[in-house]
């Protein structure tokens, strides 16, 4: 039956093996800190998956409008909504890169212009307009085009491509 050292004083004892172990304060804080992370991975993974269905009710919906292009796969246009979405809520920061494709942009509307001014004033590809001439309401820019970093803009000759002084530091070449 029950071995003397399994008994004190009229009561049984479990066998060591049998009791649950017994957790110091650190040990309890530590598991506290555990479920609790746990809980957080749970929500973050909610916020999510619910944000890609969002996104996929949202392209559902954008599809055929401005923004997304009839030649992606309904995966790449639900994954740029759910990237807009999730820049939007603040969960994604925005690209670092968008100030230098606006500079981009605005290299490519002046290069247009240009061109333009170029064939309509019968200049030579080595003539080198002034941005003045390229832009203003009645001309081929109608506001004048600026760099988000500070950069400013060269025309450069009609055969260049124009420039923006910000290229050699951050990439605002075409």
């Amino acid at each position: 039956m029950c071995s003397d050292g399994m008994r004190a004083k009229g009561k049984f004892m479990a066998s060591p093996l049998l009791r649950p172990p017994r957790l110091t304060l650190l040990q309890t804080e530590h598991t506290g800190q555990q479920l609790e992370m746990r809980k957080k991975h749970r929500i973050i993974l909610i916020l999510i998956v619910g944000a890609l269905v969002g996104s996929l009710v949202i392209t559902a919906s954008f599809s055929g409008r401005e923004g997304v292009s009839p030649d992606m796969s309904p995966l790449d246009q639900a994954c740029l909504a759910g990237e807009n979405l999730l820049i939007k809520l603040g969960l994604l920061p925005l690209r670092s890169n968008a100030a230098r494709d606006a500079c981009i942009a605005n290299l490519k509307q002046i290069d247009g212009a240009k061109a333009t001014w170029a064939l309509e004033q019968k200049k030579t590809s080595t003539d080198v307009p002034a941005l003045t001439e390229l832009q203003g309401s009645s001309s081929y820019i109608r506001e004048q085009p600026y760099c988000p970093s500070n950069g400013s803009h060269d025309p450069q000759q009609v055969q260049l491509m124009p420039t923006c002084t910000q290229a050699p530091t951050t990439g605002h070449t075409l």
